[in-house]
């Protein structure tokens, strides 16, 4: 398609449709113009997209170095000046599926009686041509990713602080992504959460503080804008960033990740099917449980007295999808390579011990080790001071910052008293290998730490 010469150049009915298509006007003509306007769309897309590394405002998960390298976005408009309806959703689910499109991004839902259904059959009935548009997408005839037999869509759960998530995200298919505060913990004052609902990500909170006045913009997510949009419910006045906070933000957090995954499953050659790809995905996650207990209490908003209105997180305890999105965990994943999280001290820290009994089985403790490989980037990744080794059976290892890297243990597979391997003079065990994903963090428990 050639920008702005009025001809419809590829022949697929929409004219200068270089960047994607306006499906309420079912043209090339992508409007932020209206007054209506909430820049939300370029808002969600900075966090999928945002270029990476060029010290201005912010980075998208799968935004690359802007050098070609990042992911490759188009854009279908279904909302133009408060217009919106359910063919111009259907639309964008068409035309993306028969332009290329690999994951739909769905930062949209319905509230009311929208957010209420009780299944796929009853979405259906009232909401017709957008559910089948959504199979249409990920029907594996209309398949765009040289990895996948089918195309992905990611969906927003919604915002209304209901025990189920709204529709699309609640199609079948579909992966819904919750909301968390920066605190890790739901955003309670509007997450949907319960039957539905798959994963969740970063959506920002902005009751995370103690009092009204405490609550903050930087506890919301910072994402790209449109600077001549001026949007007073906002706070803004023509900025290129602004914060905003919803599950829309959450599910581009999951959609970037999502992207990277593509990306790096083609770089090793890798094919899976959409329901492999999808497993992986979810369980690619660190544990909220643990935090999400009885009678513990979160601030999810104030009355007009400026009364804090608190919320029993024991009610969102296994309601909030798998657990939370973790990048790292996910390539790892992909990759077949195991995760082993770590506690980050400073250089004076005495190295913790860790159990190897997941990765060399029930007598790793017995084991003969003949070393560790790890590699200078791994090193300046976690900032180790002191190589790892391995003590009375156990890794020993001592990161002084958040990061992640790879290193491999060798080992001995049947019995030596000598540590030797040679069957020429005397009956010796095998060399074996293997390689662990290190992840450090702040705080290590039984929910594998921050995100």
């Amino acid at each position: 398609e050639i920008a702005g010469n009025g001809i419809d150049d590829d022949n697929n009915g929409y004219i200068d449709d270089v960047h994607g298509i306006n499906c309420i006007s079912r043209n090339g003509n992508i409007n932020w113009k209206n007054s209506a306007e909430t820049g939300h769309g370029t808002h969600v897309a900075g966090t999928v997209a945002a270029v990476n590394g060029n010290s201005t405002g912010v980075c998208g998960v799968a935004g690359g170095s802007g050098k070609g390298d990042g992911v490759r976005m188009m854009s279908c408009q279904i909302f133009e000046g408060g217009t919106s309806g359910i063919e111009s959703s259907a639309i964008a689910f068409q035309y993306a599926a028969d332009n290329g499109a690999c994951i739909a991004q769905c930062s949209f839902g319905y509230e009311g009686e929208g957010a209420a259904y009780g299944s796929d059959a009853e979405y259906s009935m009232v909401f017709g041509a957008e559910y089948d548009a959504i199979r249409y997408f990920m029907d594996p005839a209309n398949n765009n990713s040289e990895i996948l037999d089918g195309n992905l869509v990611i969906a927003a759960a919604g915002n209304d602080a209901r025990n189920m998530s709204s529709y699309p995200a609640a199609v079948q298919e579909v992966i819904s992504v919750t909301g968390l505060g920066p605190d890790y913990l739901p955003a309670v004052n509007y997450t949907n959460y319960g039957p539905g609902c798959n994963i969740a990500a970063p959506g920002g909170d902005y009751y995370i503080g103690n009092t009204v006045e405490v609550a903050q913009n930087r506890s919301r997510v910072l994402s790209t804008f449109i600077n001549s949009v001026k949007d007073s419910n906002l706070g803004t006045s023509g900025h290129d960033y602004v914060y905003m906070q919803g599950t829309s933000m959450a599910c581009p957090c999951v959609s970037g990740v999502a992207a990277l995954g593509l990306a790096y499953a083609y770089k090793l050659g890798l094919r899976f099917t959409r329901d492999q790809f999808t497993s992986l995905l979810l369980t690619s996650v660190n544990d909220l449980d643990d935090s999400l207990i009885d009678n513990k209490l979160k601030i999810a908003g104030y009355d007009r007295n400026g009364n804090a209105r608190n919320v029993n997180l024991g009610l969102y305890r296994g309601k909030m999808g798998t657990g939370a999105i973790d990048a790292w965990k996910f390539l790892m994943n992909l990759e077949g390579t195991p995760t082993l999280t770590v506690q980050v001290g400073d250089a004076s820290s005495k190295a913790k011990r860790y159990e190897l009994s997941s990765y060399f089985g029930g007598s790793s403790a017995n084991l003969t080790y003949l070393g560790i490989e790890c590699d200078e980037a791994t090193k300046k990744a976690l900032g180790l001071v002191a190589d790892p080794e391995i003590k009375f059976g156990k890794l020993s290892i001592n990161p002084t910052k958040v990061g992640s890297g790879k290193v491999t243990i060798k080992a001995i597979a049947g019995y030596d008293e000598d540590g030797k391997i040679d069957g020429t003079q005397q009956i010796g065990g095998m060399e074996i290998s293997r390689t662990i994903s290190i992840m450090s963090r702040g705080v290590v428990s039984d929910n594998g730490g921050w995100l």
